[in-house]
């Protein structure tokens, strides 16, 4: 299944989704998934370790000091998150041994809990997880460390989520894990893609796992569950769809307006908006404005580099070794299409464009790929201000490059 959102307007340049940066982006060819895509920060894994053995100690005294939760000390809490951070990279499946333990549980289970907003708390997971163990412990359902799952910052559209596959692992291998229950703090948090929704129900149905909603009270044991999953897993998907409506009407808004809805890239700078005082302005958020202007050391070098394009009729390619040289923008990571992707861009004669380009993403494997769209629905902005090369000399090295 693909989804289409807006992509980069200005050819992709810039810290928002580019090329030539090191957030894991591949522009056009799609976006590349590491190991560690989804994966919380170290301080909030620490956070979230040291949460589980707090509740579970609360919710299973009698298993509290044992292997199964570990007394709450610096160390437990270090060895479990470099646990969790293996099995997330590696996709392990490490299986709960309950030999030497009190059974004091009727069942095993599995937790999952997940995120998207990279600007939200993420604490929001540990909250998450203790209605999660809440739950479980209501029915007599233990669950291990091993069989707790994350995914943080990312989208539950898509279904190629580290944590999630790895929980879905879990249930696929029932005989060996013993895992016979699947929590979840909601459904919104499992999936918000009604075909994976689809697709999981039919696996916990197969291998006779029962899944839960800790808040939303789903559960799949109920005659009705299957109704259920699809008319929620749709309002889901119905919910995002219209959040990226909202985010789009907001962004063509405040390009209209002239606002920043796009980095600037290469050659150009953000600075704060001053009041008469000299004091920072701020938005209706509170944060400080912010405005675009050239960056007067990154422009000499796209003057330079332009200049060597057409009257040295240098390749990009030279371009980018007397860049990378000079390290150029703080990075040596300048290569041929690098150059010709900046030398691309309108802004450098005093235009901007916004809604240029779309990313087609399928949302099984995850992958970008972000295409150009039809000339009519490009905005388009004249921004004089911002004008780094003369028309003479742009036309020169966009006919020297094919652009």
């Amino acid at each position: 299944m693909f989804d289409i959102t807006s992509g980069p307007g200005d050819a992709g340049h810039g810290s928002f989704g580019s090329p030539d940066n090191s957030n894991g982006y591949r522009f056009g060819r799609g976006r590349l998934r590491g190991d560690d895509f989804g994966l919380t920060a170290r301080p909030s894994l620490l956070g979230l370790a040291r949460t589980y053995l707090e509740t579970q100690a609360r919710l299973w005294p009698e298993l509290a000091g044992t292997p199964a939760v570990p007394a709450i000390t610096d160390a437990a809490v270090e060895a479990m998150a470099d646990d969790f951070e293996r099995r997330f990279r590696s996709q392990a499946i490490d299986v709960f041994d309950p030999a030497g333990l009190r059974r004091v549980w009727i069942d095993i289970g599995l937790g999952y809990v997940r995120f998207s907003d990279e600007g939200s708390n993420p604490r929001s997971l540990d909250q998450q997880l203790v209605n999660v163990l809440q739950r479980a412990r209501r029915d007599g359902v233990f669950i291990p460390w091993h069989y707790v799952c994350a995914d943080y910052a990312v989208s539950g559209t898509l279904s190629c989520r580290r944590g999630y596959t790895v929980a879905k692992a879990l249930v696929e291998r029932r005989a060996e894990t013993g895992v016979a229950w699947f929590i979840i703090d909601d459904l919104g948090r499992m999936n918000r893609n009604t075909l994976e929704s689809l697709r999981l129900c039919e696996l916990v149905e197969v291998t006779q796992v029962r899944l839960i909603g800790a808040s939303d009270g789903f559960d799949s044991s109920n005659q009705q569950s299957k109704i259920m999953l699809a008319m929620m897993s749709s309002f889901n998907e119905v919910f995002i769809d219209q959040l990226k409506a909202k985010v789009h009407r907001g962004q063509s808004d405040t390009f209209k307006r002239g606002g920043i809805v796009q980095h600037p890239g290469f050659g150009y700078r953000l600075v704060d908006v001053l009041t008469e005082e000299g004091k920072p302005l701020l938005t209706r958020k509170g944060t400080i404005q912010k405005r675009v202007e050239i960056d007067p050391e990154a422009a000499e070098w796209i003057v330079r580099g332009a200049e060597m394009i057409v009257r040295d009729n240098h390749s990009p390619g030279a371009v980018a070794v007397v860049f990378n040289d000079n390290n150029v923008g703080g990075t040596r990571t300048w290569s041929s299409n690098r150059i010709r992707k900046l030398y691309a861009r309108e802004r450098l004669v005093g235009v901007e464009v916004f809604r240029k380009t779309k990313q087609i993403r399928d949302r099984d494997t995850g992958h970008v790929d972000v295409v150009k769209n039809d000339r009519s629905q490009w905005m388009i902005r004249e921004c004089p201000e911002l004008r780094i090369l003369e028309d003479e000399l742009a036309a020169a090295v966009k006919a020297k490059l094919n652009l």
